[in-house]
């Protein structure tokens, strides 16, 4: 069984045309997907600095139960943990705005 040029070339060249398109669907799912990764994050470093601040007005000096640097620690992950569970579920929405006014650029 043998090829001719014309129908070998041809395959090849329905073989690579398909190989691009499943290239450049991989691209934009990759892109979308670190687009997303990138707004959760920037909301997670959002709230988490908006947590920080609403720390600060706390006066632990009055506070009885202020269980010193131990607590502070504690309290830090605690509120670490936080954020990234309210940028993954996008409370705020911030990740939402960000991916819409960001996702014609991916």
């Amino acid at each position: 069984m043998t090829l001719d040029s014309t129908g070998s070339n041809s395959f090849l060249a329905r073989n690579a045309v398909d190989t691009t398109k499943i290239s450049a669907d991989n691209t934009q799912t990759r892109d979308a997907t670190r687009l997303r990764e990138a707004a959760e994050g920037f909301e997670e470093i959002f709230i988490k600095m908006m947590f920080k601040s609403m720390r600060q007005t706390l006066d632990k000096k009055n506070d009885i139960l202020y269980g010193g640097f131990s607590q502070d620690v504690f309290e830090d992950m605690l509120y670490d943990e936080f954020s990234k569970d309210m940028a993954k579920e996008r409370v705020l929405g911030l990740a939402d705005i960000i991916i819409e006014q960001y996702k014609q650029y991916v």
